[in-house]
């Protein structure tokens, strides 16, 4: 059968493991289910996602708490896919440590760099970006959610973004 999107007739399927992964092979037929991102996806918003890098580029936060903040939503979605069963474990709470958002961001896990770990976070909860406490994980899903006296570059930066409401998935290997 024909392709069903002219460009995907040139792209073709990538592979999925062994040697060579990621190199182009056949094209996708009609009716074939085209493979997942590898190692799964956190979606965020295009609101979401434009809010932390303009957060980010107007000095609102620095580098290091960009990459906390996504450290957080790695963390978040580690829990979904290590929820309890239902049953006899389920209302188990998860844990979040600040050892973990280290090790995520990089850091050495001294306790200086714990601390200023720790201030990343606070920086992140006054911003009203995300929240961080032992057992539980917030984020800001709208420019309403944050503290910030002026708002006027992230709308304009948002009105330049095409899709305004579609969902960006990004792939948890790049959270």
């Amino acid at each position: 059968m024909a392709v069903s999107h002219p460009l995907r007739a040139h792209i073709g399927r990538a592979h999925t493991g062994g040697a060579g992964a990621g190199t182009l092979t056949e094209p996708l037929t009609r009716g074939e289910i085209e493979p997942q991102i590898e190692g799964r996806f956190r979606p965020f918003s295009v609101h979401q996602l434009t809010l932390a890098w303009w957060l980010h580029t107007s000095g609102h936060m620095t580098r290091r708490q960009l990459r906390v903040y996504f450290a957080l939503n790695e963390m978040a979605e580690r829990r979904n896919y290590t929820r309890p069963p239902e049953g006899r474990n389920a209302r188990q709470r998860p844990l979040y440590r600040v050892e973990e958002v280290a090790v995520l961001v990089g850091g050495r896990g001294s306790p200086t760099a714990l601390d200023e770990l720790r201030a990343d976070l606070r920086r992140l909860g006054a911003l009203g970006l995300a929240t961080f406490s032992p057992h539980q994980l917030t984020f800001a899903a709208s420019a309403d959610q944050v503290r910030v006296d002026d708002l006027s570059g992230f709308w304009a930066m948002l009105a330049q973004m095409p899709h305004q409401r579609r969902s960006v998935p990004v792939p948890r290997r790049t959270l």
